[in-house]
Protein backbone atom coordinates (compact mmCIF):
# COMPACT_ATOMS: atom_id res chain seq x y z
CA UNK A 1 0.00 0.00 0.00
CA UNK A 2 3.01 2.42 -0.27
CA UNK A 3 2.24 3.30 -3.51
CA UNK A 4 -1.45 5.15 -2.32
CA UNK A 5 -1.51 9.01 -1.74
CA UNK A 6 -3.65 10.14 1.14
CA UNK A 7 -6.33 11.87 -1.49
CA UNK A 8 -6.45 8.53 -2.80
CA UNK A 9 -7.32 6.79 0.67
CA UNK A 10 -9.60 9.47 1.76
CA UNK A 11 -11.83 8.87 -1.23
CA UNK A 12 -12.02 5.28 -0.44
CA UNK A 13 -14.16 6.61 2.50
CA UNK A 14 -17.77 4.37 2.42
CA UNK A 15 -16.23 1.63 0.71
CA UNK A 16 -14.63 -1.29 2.44
CA UNK A 17 -10.07 -1.54 1.81
CA UNK A 18 -9.09 -5.11 1.90
CA UNK A 19 -5.81 -7.00 -0.17
CA UNK A 20 -6.51 -8.20 -3.56
CA UNK A 21 -4.56 -11.90 -2.82
CA UNK A 22 -4.45 -13.23 0.30
CA UNK A 23 -2.69 -16.06 1.78
CA UNK A 24 -5.14 -18.89 3.24
CA UNK A 25 -3.67 -18.91 6.77
CA UNK A 26 -3.55 -22.97 6.86
CA UNK A 27 -3.07 -24.05 3.22
CA UNK A 28 -0.53 -21.43 2.42
CA UNK A 29 -2.24 -20.93 -1.29
CA UNK A 30 -2.85 -17.33 -2.67
CA UNK A 31 -6.43 -16.49 -3.19
CA UNK A 32 -7.96 -14.05 -4.86
CA UNK A 33 -10.11 -11.45 -2.70
CA UNK A 34 -12.16 -9.82 -5.25
CA UNK A 35 -15.58 -10.63 -7.27
CA UNK A 36 -17.34 -8.31 -9.74
CA UNK A 37 -20.39 -7.90 -7.92
CA UNK A 38 -18.57 -5.84 -4.75
CA UNK A 39 -14.97 -4.86 -5.87
CA UNK A 40 -15.11 -1.13 -7.40
CA UNK A 41 -10.90 -0.68 -8.34
CA UNK A 42 -7.66 -1.35 -7.41
CA UNK A 43 -6.23 1.23 -5.63
CA UNK A 44 -2.87 2.75 -7.07
CA UNK A 45 -3.81 1.62 -10.17
CA UNK A 46 -5.31 4.63 -13.01
CA UNK A 47 -8.63 3.61 -13.68
CA UNK A 48 -8.24 1.99 -17.05
CA UNK A 49 -5.67 -0.43 -15.66
CA UNK A 50 -7.68 -0.93 -12.74
CA UNK A 51 -10.64 -2.06 -14.59
CA UNK A 52 -8.93 -3.90 -17.30
CA UNK A 53 -7.03 -5.79 -14.52
CA UNK A 54 -10.32 -6.67 -12.24
CA UNK A 55 -11.67 -7.94 -15.45
CA UNK A 56 -8.98 -10.21 -16.39
CA UNK A 57 -9.33 -11.43 -13.16
CA UNK A 58 -13.43 -11.77 -13.10
CA UNK A 59 -13.64 -13.61 -16.30
CA UNK A 60 -10.46 -16.10 -14.82
CA UNK A 61 -11.95 -16.94 -11.90
CA UNK A 62 -15.88 -17.31 -13.61
CA UNK A 63 -14.32 -20.46 -15.92
CA UNK A 64 -16.80 -23.24 -15.34
CA UNK A 65 -13.30 -25.24 -14.29
CA UNK A 66 -13.77 -23.53 -10.99
CA UNK A 67 -17.84 -23.85 -10.37
CA UNK A 68 -19.58 -25.88 -8.19
CA UNK A 69 -23.25 -25.02 -8.43
CA UNK A 70 -25.38 -26.85 -5.77
CA UNK A 71 -28.68 -29.23 -6.36
CA UNK A 72 -30.52 -28.03 -3.03
CA UNK A 73 -32.94 -30.77 -1.86
CA UNK A 74 -34.39 -31.06 1.71
CA UNK A 75 -32.13 -30.77 4.59
CA UNK A 76 -29.11 -30.15 2.58
CA UNK A 77 -26.38 -28.57 4.79
CA UNK A 78 -23.74 -26.58 2.57
CA UNK A 79 -20.53 -25.29 4.02
CA UNK A 80 -17.97 -23.15 2.83
CA UNK A 81 -14.70 -21.36 3.76
CA UNK A 82 -14.99 -17.52 3.39
CA UNK A 83 -10.75 -17.33 2.83
CA UNK A 84 -10.91 -19.76 -0.78
CA UNK A 85 -14.28 -19.43 -2.33
CA UNK A 86 -16.16 -17.24 -4.35
CA UNK A 87 -19.60 -17.59 -3.85
CA UNK A 88 -22.98 -16.78 -4.56
CA UNK A 89 -26.58 -17.58 -3.49
CA UNK A 90 -28.10 -18.77 -6.03
CA UNK A 91 -30.48 -21.93 -7.35
CA UNK A 92 -32.37 -22.51 -3.74
CA UNK A 93 -35.75 -22.78 -4.88
CA UNK A 94 -38.29 -20.07 -3.40
CA UNK A 95 -40.46 -22.73 -2.14
CA UNK A 96 -37.85 -24.32 0.01
CA UNK A 97 -37.00 -22.14 3.40
CA UNK A 98 -33.36 -20.94 3.90
CA UNK A 99 -31.42 -20.50 6.30
CA UNK A 100 -28.09 -18.85 6.64
CA UNK A 101 -25.86 -19.72 10.02
CA UNK A 102 -22.46 -17.84 10.01
CA UNK A 103 -19.74 -18.53 12.00
CA UNK A 104 -16.41 -16.01 11.97
CA UNK A 105 -13.00 -17.38 12.98
CA UNK A 106 -11.84 -14.35 14.89
CA UNK A 107 -7.90 -13.65 15.43
CA UNK A 108 -7.07 -15.83 11.91
CA UNK A 109 -4.74 -12.86 10.13
CA UNK A 110 -4.33 -13.80 7.01
CA UNK A 111 -1.15 -12.43 5.41
CA UNK A 112 -1.68 -10.58 1.97
CA UNK A 113 0.54 -9.47 -0.71
CA UNK A 114 0.23 -6.69 -3.57
CA UNK A 115 -2.46 -4.27 -4.21
CA UNK A 116 -5.19 -3.67 -2.43
CA UNK A 117 -9.24 -3.24 -3.80
CA UNK A 118 -11.98 -1.34 -2.66
CA UNK A 119 -15.03 -2.31 -2.39
CA UNK A 120 -18.36 -1.43 -2.24
CA UNK A 121 -20.33 -1.81 0.29
CA UNK A 122 -23.80 -2.70 -0.60
CA UNK A 123 -25.19 -4.56 -3.99
CA UNK A 124 -25.75 -2.61 -7.25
Amino acid sequence: AENLDIAEIQSAAGCAVHPLVTTHPITGVKNLYANPSHTASVLGYEKEASEALLQQLFAHTAQEKYAFRHVYEDDDLILWDNRAVHHRATGCPNEFPRKLVRTTVSNDNAPFEGPLVGATLTDP
